[in-house]
């Protein structure tokens, strides 16, 4: 195997890692969405904390659509 394809699957090899880091964030994130969701079913909440809830839900769907821009934009390099 010559210099430059033993480059080019190291470039994979990283670029693979990137996305899988970047896999298991959202992953994170929306583990937190379900655990928030799965508070809101077991529990009778007040308004506020109600609206408490949905901020950090918002929250996190803002973080997971940020994380898919740079998993999109790593895609097209």
């Amino acid at each position: 195997m010559d210099e430059q394809s033993i480059r080019f699957f190291q470039q994979q090899l990283e670029w693979f890692k990137e996305q899988d880091l970047l896999l298991a964030k959202i992953e994170g994130k929306l583990r937190a969405m379900r655990d928030l969701a799965a508070y809101r079913l077991m529990y009778e909440l007040e308004a506020a904390d109600i609206e408490l809830l949905n901020d950090q839900m918002q929250q996190l769907q803002r973080e997971i659509v940020e994380l898919e821009r740079q998993r999109d934009i790593e895609v097209l390099h």
